[in-house]
């Protein structure tokens, strides 16, 4: 800034230093606003999430969540949009909402039971062809069966479990011998090496459907291996969803889930599931196979399913 002065025939210009400009300041004050926009956009979310989820719970006054896993075999390959198509496996999961351990009770798919509304003896996987969801339901809850009260369903297929498994980027699990088995009619080809090893989808599925081996050697004998198979892999998703990668490629995995499952639960309960599904203990009926009049089944001791359902709900 310039003043002037007149001191007789001469004129004096002043100069009022100019003070120096801050540089950055502007920068540096976005850089604050957008943090703490940041910072109150993370607090309102966990607020929300902490009131939708606890303060009013999904589940209701439920103490331990009681789902019922169906997963259906493949489809007829001549009458694939006709034929109906049976529960490959039967899975009650048990869930307390403490987070302190759930359980996955497996049912062998040819367990020999009485289904409601149909004469005389079946395997329970013919009940979900015959009625749906609603009749397996009343089967398990006879109390001839498990007495178990499903309230909530999950209905899936191996294009679930592939898509689940390739989602996380497979899933790690321990082969505990070669398998080597090829069905061209079922296109169904499985070649897996003893071992830990990180399954894909495709390799997934094949696992759990497994068999036997083309030689003859190793075969499953009956349904308890395949459980276990399959309790296995689905423990597998659920650790991998669990990891901090898992939770930000829940959004995906959820989309892709709900695209090829049936199922009554709604978003904020499977969240719900996925925080307490931890320390799982997955059993079996127990049972022995028996022949009756020419039919394959397996003969439970459902008392000691009962037991053990009892146990999980409690």
């Amino acid at each position: 800034m310039m003043t002037m002065s007149e001191s007789g025939d001469e004129m004096y210009i002043h100069s009022t230093p100019t003070p120096p400009r801050r540089r950055g300041c502007g920068c540096l004050g976005c850089l604050g606003r957008l943090f703490i926009a940041i910072l109150a956009t993370t607090i309102l979310g966990l607020l929300f999430t902490w009131v939708t989820l606890f303060v009013f719970p999904p589940f209701g006054r439920e103490r331990v969540a009681r789902v019922l896993f169906v997963g259906l075999d493949e489809p007829d390959r001549l009458h694939p949009l006709t034929m109906p198509r049976r529960s490959d496996a039967v899975i009650l999961m048990a869930v307390p909402l403490n987070g302190s351990g759930a359980t996955m009770l497996a049912v062998p798919r040819d367990a020999r039971v009485h289904i409601p509304g149909v004469r005389g003896w079946r395997k329970i996987n013919a009940a979900y062809p015959i009625g749906k969801v609603p009749l397996l339901r009343k089967t398990l809850a006879q109390e001839s069966t498990l007495s178990a009260q499903l309230p909530h369903y999950l209905v899936f297929s191996s294009i679930t479990l592939k898509t689940m498994v390739d989602a996380v980027n497979g899933v790690r699990v321990d082969v505990p011998f070669d398998m080597d088995y090829d069905d061209n009619w079922g296109n169904l080809h499985i070649h897996l090496k003893k071992g830990a090893q990180v399954l894909n989808g495709e390799q997934a599925v094949g696992y759990v459907r497994w068999r036997k081996n083309n030689s003859g050697k190793h075969k499953a004998g009956t349904d308890f291996e395949r459980s276990e198979r399959q309790q296995e892999v689905l423990k597998a998703i659920a650790k991998k969803l669990m990891t901090v990668q898992g939770i930000f490629k829940t959004p995906t995995v959820y989309k892709k889930f709900r695209a090829n499952t049936q199922s009554n639960l709604t978003f904020r309960q499977l969240v719900i599931l996925g925080l307490n599904f931890k320390d799982v203990n997955a059993q079996a009926v127990p049972g022995d196979a028996v022949t009756r009049r020419g039919v394959s089944y397996v003969e439970c001791d459902w008392d000691a399913g009962r037991a053990m359902w009892k146990k999980a709900i409690r």
